[in-house]
């Protein structure tokens, strides 16, 4: 990348031979308010390199963009993809996984089964006396959980897109994460409760969006909301004042 251009190399002998790296004791150092900024538009459709390439005529300028937007994990730059969005998430479910006729939720570990409840039956050594269900069948792949509410967050498997029976569903479930201690519903009924499509989640926020279980006077909106007017304007530095941004190499001494 050409951020690494100007930086002084060092070099290491190895037995494998000599390697030349970049100083990592140097960087530069500039003041953010004196470089010229302007906002561009982007979302997970575009990528970070595509950008760059978009905008500075360089792919291998896509650090820029990171650093005008003060970031270093290049995957939460940019905003999901609206209709990518709705598509991966429209046959997702919430609920709580409680017991018959609780209020409390399980807590269940990402990767757990949910599935709509059947008796098993027969003599102990059959197979359907300890799983009496198909895996072709309604069955939910726990995705999350949220920890102060304990709502699970499920997706269906690709051959499923048909929700739970509703509201007070007798369900089922299978932790393949719980410790020996914690015994999986494969026997006895229990509800999924406050049901309902993940899309339609509310979620309390404020002016600068999602923040929490824990708000003083929150605005509220749904996950799709959240999503369909998530802000997607990104900060670049004028290609014209990029040379602010290199101009003062800063290189540690150690002895």
């Amino acid at each position: 990348m050409k951020y690494f251009d100007k930086l002084p190399k060092r070099t290491f002998e190895t037995t494998l031979g000599s390697f030349s790296i970049s100083d990592y004791f140097s960087y530069y150092k500039f003041n953010f308010d004196l470089i010229g900024k302007r906002q561009f538009e982007f979302d997970s459709k575009t990528t970070l390199v595509e950008a760059a390439s978009n905008l500075y005529e360089d792919p291998n300028s896509f650090w820029l963009i990171l650093l005008a937007n003060q970031k270093i994990n290049p995957f939460f730059l940019f905003v999901d993809n609206y209709t990518d969005y709705i598509q991966n998430n429209q046959y997702k479910l919430t609920a709580k996984i409680a017991n018959l006729g609780g209020t409390t939720g399980y807590y269940m570990s990402a990767g757990s089964l949910v599935l709509p409840y059947s008796a098993t039956g027969g003599n102990p050594f059959d197979f359907k006396y300890i799983g009496n269900f198909s895996l072709d069948g309604n069955v939910y792949i726990v995705e999350g959980q949220d920890p102060y509410t304990k709502q699970v967050s499920m997706k269906p498997t690709p051959t499923n897109g048909v929700p739970l029976a509703g509201e007070g569903t007798r369900v089922q479930y299978v932790d393949f994460e719980a410790p020996s201690t914690f015994k999986n519903s494969t026997e006895t009924a229990i509800d999924a409760i406050d049901e309902h499509p993940y899309l339609d989640t509310v979620e309390p926020v404020d002016d600068a969006g999602p923040i929490g279980p824990i708000l003083s006077n929150p605005s509220t909106e749904t996950f799709q909301e959240a999503a369909q007017y998530a802000n997607r304007k990104v900060n670049i530095f004028n290609p014209s004042e990029l040379s602010k941004v290199t101009s003062r190499l800063i290189t540690i001494k150690y002895t």
